[in-house]
């Protein structure tokens, strides 16, 4: 009797994992820009360790952390039904299990950026995190330096949910180390000092030593003081309530990063003659294209001089997220198969809706699969 009780248990632990992925990308929001749902653009380990409910209307979903060691078989669940859908392969598939089985078993911590990262002692972790600059979800800390673009300060490398006093206090220490908005202070190339005008890195250290007790109080402030001003601001922004609150629009640069790298590599074969890696990957040749065009028009945003930086980084990051968008398309189309782009492919490619952006770089069409 217990032993099919359990057998019972097991079951429906694994299709709640794979009746809720179902459920949420039906509920979820769509991304035009990128031509993803909010949900598919959470990353694995998120869905993975938590009870996800998208909200129809709204990017970011609630988020009810699950039961350590419960997890595993939601998780098997959930990644069938992804398997299923496409959006992974058996390898990345069996991968997340594994990952979620490790991190929730493992008695270090959970570290979703791997097996190595996972085994590093507790008082190495901050130290190889600023180093890496990411933290244990793999994600960037400090906002890297975006591509063709000049370079930035230390004080105005954060993210939008950064304390908005730690970001006054970087600004204060870049003015009085005699540092301006256009080449920052001297601290920002001194290792380890350089901390102190970098908003992001400081939030993360203080957040790691404090176990969150003064970021908290941090962003209740920030939280307040958005209310006095009647801003806009995120449930996620709001102490104890972010652990519910789920963000479903994260990471665009990180993955206009990640498939810009495969390009490289494509590149790089190309440059060595290997002629049946480029075979077996066909598709990245044609996402090559779709990338050099993407590259044309960052620059160009760049050239404006017109522009307040804050328009042209708002011009670059959607110029990311129609690239991210049409990489994956290429990807899910042509990835694994011998299939031609259609000799009429760019024929078809419709106008994309304009945006309020300088006239003169204004995408007049799209390239490829719009």
């Amino acid at each position: 009797m217990k032993s099919n009780k359990g057998r019972a248990l097991i079951g429906a632990a694994i299709a709640y994992g794979f009746i809720m992925e179902i459920v949420n990308r039906l509920l979820s929001g769509y991304d035009d820009d990128e031509g993803l749902t909010y949900y598919e653009k959470m990353s694995a380990a998120q869905k993975d360790d938590a009870h996800i409910f998208m909200i129809p209307g709204r990017k970011n979903p609630v988020k009810i952390p699950m039961a350590r060691n419960f997890n595993v078989l939601p998780a098997i669940g959930r990644n069938v039904a992804a398997l299923m859908f496409g959006d992974q392969n058996v390898k990345q598939t069996i991968g997340n299990v594994l990952s979620t089985f490790i991190r929730s078993f493992n008695i270090l911590g959970s570290d979703e950026r791997g097996i190595g990262e996972t085994l590093i002692p507790t008082v190495g972790k901050l130290p190889y995190d600023l180093a890496t600059n990411t933290d244990w979800t793999g994600r960037n800390i400090e906002p890297e330096q975006l591509p063709f673009q000049a370079p930035i300060p230390n004080y105005k490398k954060y993210k939008k949910n950064t304390s908005k006093i730690l970001v006054a206090f970087a600004e204060f220490m870049n003015k009085v180390t005699l540092g301006d908005e256009y080449e920052g202070s001297v601290l920002d190339k001194v290792p380890v000092l350089n901390i102190l005008t970098s908003p992001a890195k400081m939030e993360h250290i203080l957040g790691t030593i404090t176990p969150g007790l003064i970021i908290s109080a941090s962003r209740a402030i920030d939280v307040s003081a958005k209310m006095l001003t009647g801003e806009s601001f995120d449930a996620a922004d709001i102490p104890l309530v972010r652990v519910f609150a789920g963000r479903g629009d994260v990471g665009i640069f990180e993955r206009f990063k990640n498939n810009t790298n495969q390009i490289s590599t494509y590149r790089q074969a190309k440059l060595e003659g290997n002629t049946q890696w480029m075979k077996d990957n066909a598709w990245l040749g044609y996402a090559d294209k779709l990338a050099k065009s993407a590259a044309r028009r960052i620059k160009e945003i760049k050239k404006d001089t017109g522009e307040s930086e804050l328009k042209q980084r708002e011009a670059v990051i959607l110029e990311q997220k129609r690239f991210n968008r049409d990489f994956e398309k290429i990807r899910k189309q042509y990835q694994g198969t011998n299939l031609p782009i259609p000799e009429d492919e760019e024929s078809r490619a419709k106008p994309r809706k304009q945006r309020k952006r300088p006239a003169s770089n204004r995408r007049k069409k799209s390239v490829l699969f719009m």
